[in-house]
Protein backbone atom coordinates (compact mmCIF):
# COMPACT_ATOMS: atom_id res chain seq x y z
CA UNK A 1 0.00 0.00 0.00
CA UNK A 2 2.87 2.39 0.97
CA UNK A 3 4.11 1.76 -2.60
CA UNK A 4 1.04 2.67 -4.50
CA UNK A 5 0.65 6.14 -2.12
CA UNK A 6 4.07 6.95 -2.76
CA UNK A 7 2.98 6.39 -6.29
CA UNK A 8 -0.03 8.12 -6.59
CA UNK A 9 1.57 10.94 -4.88
CA UNK A 10 3.83 11.10 -7.37
CA UNK A 11 1.14 11.07 -10.30
CA UNK A 12 -0.92 13.61 -8.27
CA UNK A 13 2.02 16.41 -8.26
CA UNK A 14 2.73 15.39 -11.91
CA UNK A 15 -1.19 15.69 -13.17
CA UNK A 16 -1.12 19.14 -11.49
CA UNK A 17 2.02 20.41 -12.90
CA UNK A 18 1.89 19.32 -16.37
CA UNK A 19 -2.41 20.49 -16.43
CA UNK A 20 -1.09 24.07 -14.74
CA UNK A 21 1.64 24.25 -17.54
CA UNK A 22 -0.87 23.51 -20.37
CA UNK A 23 -3.49 25.44 -19.23
CA UNK A 24 -0.92 28.34 -18.24
CA UNK A 25 0.53 28.29 -21.58
CA UNK A 26 -2.64 27.72 -23.78
CA UNK A 27 -3.90 30.73 -22.23
CA UNK A 28 -0.77 32.82 -22.99
CA UNK A 29 -0.70 31.62 -26.44
CA UNK A 30 -4.45 31.80 -27.68
CA UNK A 31 -5.98 33.36 -24.64
CA UNK A 32 -8.44 30.11 -23.58
CA UNK A 33 -9.01 28.90 -20.60
CA UNK A 34 -11.26 25.72 -20.40
CA UNK A 35 -14.60 25.87 -18.63
CA UNK A 36 -13.69 24.11 -15.46
CA UNK A 37 -9.64 22.88 -15.67
CA UNK A 38 -9.47 21.60 -11.82
CA UNK A 39 -12.03 19.36 -13.32
CA UNK A 40 -10.10 18.13 -16.06
CA UNK A 41 -6.63 17.77 -14.11
CA UNK A 42 -8.97 15.78 -11.47
CA UNK A 43 -10.42 13.73 -14.19
CA UNK A 44 -7.21 13.06 -15.56
CA UNK A 45 -5.12 11.43 -12.25
CA UNK A 46 -8.13 9.66 -11.83
CA UNK A 47 -7.39 8.29 -15.11
CA UNK A 48 -3.76 7.65 -14.34
CA UNK A 49 -4.70 6.32 -10.60
CA UNK A 50 -7.08 3.98 -12.65
CA UNK A 51 -3.83 2.31 -14.35
CA UNK A 52 -2.01 2.78 -10.93
CA UNK A 53 -3.80 0.84 -9.78
CA UNK A 54 -4.50 -2.03 -12.48
CA UNK A 55 -0.74 -2.26 -13.05
CA UNK A 56 -0.23 -3.07 -9.07
CA UNK A 57 -2.56 -5.90 -9.51
CA UNK A 58 -0.65 -7.27 -12.69
CA UNK A 59 2.75 -6.96 -10.35
CA UNK A 60 1.62 -8.83 -7.83
CA UNK A 61 1.41 -12.29 -10.50
CA UNK A 62 3.54 -10.94 -13.40
CA UNK A 63 6.67 -9.73 -14.38
CA UNK A 64 7.79 -6.10 -14.58
CA UNK A 65 7.77 -6.11 -18.15
CA UNK A 66 4.90 -8.16 -18.69
CA UNK A 67 3.08 -5.83 -15.85
CA UNK A 68 4.05 -2.92 -18.44
CA UNK A 69 2.95 -4.84 -21.74
CA UNK A 70 -0.15 -6.01 -20.36
CA UNK A 71 -1.39 -2.83 -18.53
CA UNK A 72 -0.73 -0.22 -21.53
CA UNK A 73 -2.37 -2.78 -24.34
CA UNK A 74 -5.45 -2.47 -22.31
CA UNK A 75 -5.50 0.80 -21.71
CA UNK A 76 -5.03 0.85 -25.61
CA UNK A 77 -7.64 -1.46 -26.25
CA UNK A 78 -10.10 0.23 -23.91
CA UNK A 79 -9.58 3.61 -25.90
CA UNK A 80 -10.22 1.64 -29.18
CA UNK A 81 -13.29 0.27 -27.71
CA UNK A 82 -14.56 3.62 -27.31
CA UNK A 83 -13.23 4.94 -31.03
CA UNK A 84 -15.46 1.70 -31.95
CA UNK A 85 -18.65 2.52 -29.84
CA UNK A 86 -18.27 6.10 -31.37
CA UNK A 87 -18.23 4.54 -34.63
CA UNK A 88 -21.25 2.68 -33.78
CA UNK A 89 -23.24 5.73 -32.78
CA UNK A 90 -22.10 7.55 -35.37
CA UNK A 91 -23.35 4.91 -37.73
CA UNK A 92 -26.18 3.74 -35.74
CA UNK A 93 -24.71 0.13 -35.54
CA UNK A 94 -26.15 -1.32 -31.98
CA UNK A 95 -23.33 -3.87 -31.60
CA UNK A 96 -20.31 -1.23 -32.52
CA UNK A 97 -21.94 0.86 -29.67
CA UNK A 98 -22.44 -1.58 -26.98
CA UNK A 99 -19.01 -2.87 -27.34
CA UNK A 100 -17.67 0.76 -26.19
CA UNK A 101 -20.03 1.23 -23.63
CA UNK A 102 -19.25 -2.50 -21.93
CA UNK A 103 -15.47 -1.42 -22.73
CA UNK A 104 -16.09 2.09 -20.15
CA UNK A 105 -17.38 -0.52 -17.40
CA UNK A 106 -14.62 -3.39 -17.44
CA UNK A 107 -11.72 -0.94 -17.33
CA UNK A 108 -12.60 2.78 -17.15
CA UNK A 109 -10.13 5.01 -18.73
CA UNK A 110 -12.22 5.72 -21.61
CA UNK A 111 -15.07 7.37 -19.77
CA UNK A 112 -12.83 9.12 -17.42
CA UNK A 113 -10.79 10.53 -20.50
CA UNK A 114 -14.17 11.30 -22.24
CA UNK A 115 -15.18 13.38 -18.50
CA UNK A 116 -11.87 15.52 -19.54
CA UNK A 117 -12.52 16.24 -22.33
CA UNK A 118 -15.77 17.24 -22.08
CA UNK A 119 -14.50 20.08 -19.26
CA UNK A 120 -12.37 21.15 -22.13
CA UNK A 121 -14.61 21.92 -23.99
CA UNK A 122 -16.73 25.74 -23.80
CA UNK A 123 -20.85 25.32 -23.61
CA UNK A 124 -21.12 26.79 -26.99
CA UNK A 125 -19.02 24.44 -28.59
CA UNK A 126 -20.94 21.56 -27.22
CA UNK A 127 -24.54 23.34 -27.97
CA UNK A 128 -23.26 23.85 -31.20
CA UNK A 129 -21.93 20.13 -31.92
CA UNK A 130 -25.14 18.72 -30.53
CA UNK A 131 -27.54 21.10 -33.09
CA UNK A 132 -25.32 18.86 -35.81
CA UNK A 133 -26.86 15.49 -34.33
CA UNK A 134 -25.51 12.05 -35.36
CA UNK A 135 -22.06 13.63 -36.66
CA UNK A 136 -20.89 15.06 -33.12
CA UNK A 137 -21.58 11.37 -31.42
CA UNK A 138 -18.96 9.87 -34.18
CA UNK A 139 -16.37 12.19 -32.93
CA UNK A 140 -14.04 10.00 -30.03
CA UNK A 141 -12.62 13.28 -29.27
CA UNK A 142 -15.92 15.06 -28.27
CA UNK A 143 -17.89 14.66 -25.44
CA UNK A 144 -21.81 15.03 -24.69
CA UNK A 145 -22.07 15.24 -21.57
CA UNK A 146 -19.94 14.71 -18.80
CA UNK A 147 -19.82 11.14 -16.70
CA UNK A 148 -22.98 10.31 -15.18
CA UNK A 149 -22.92 9.97 -10.98
CA UNK A 150 -24.23 6.24 -11.19
CA UNK A 151 -20.51 5.74 -13.60
CA UNK A 152 -18.33 7.63 -11.27
CA UNK A 153 -19.88 5.47 -8.60
CA UNK A 154 -18.81 2.27 -10.68
CA UNK A 155 -15.65 3.46 -11.37
CA UNK A 156 -14.98 4.18 -7.37
CA UNK A 157 -16.09 0.87 -7.08
CA UNK A 158 -14.06 -0.69 -10.11
CA UNK A 159 -11.21 1.35 -7.95
CA UNK A 160 -11.55 -0.66 -4.71
CA UNK A 161 -11.85 -3.97 -5.63
CA UNK A 162 -8.82 -4.04 -7.87
CA UNK A 163 -7.04 -2.30 -4.93
CA UNK A 164 -7.99 -4.94 -2.60
CA UNK A 165 -7.42 -7.70 -5.15
CA UNK A 166 -3.90 -6.17 -5.46
CA UNK A 167 -3.11 -6.12 -1.85
CA UNK A 168 -5.10 -9.72 -1.46
CA UNK A 169 -3.14 -11.23 -4.14
CA UNK A 170 0.26 -9.09 -2.75
CA UNK A 171 -0.13 -10.66 0.40
CA UNK A 172 -0.81 -14.45 -0.68
CA UNK A 173 1.86 -14.65 -2.91
CA UNK A 174 5.25 -16.67 -2.61
CA UNK A 175 8.68 -14.74 -1.81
Amino acid sequence: MGKWLGLAAVLLAYSAVVSGLEVGVVDWVSGFVPPDPLLVALYLFAEGVILLTLTLLLSTRLSAIATGVVAIALFGAAWLAGVVGSLGASFNIASLRTIGQVARYILPTDGLWHGAIYYLEPQSFVAERLSESSKASGNPFFAQTPPTWTYLVWVGVWFLVVLASGLVSFERREL
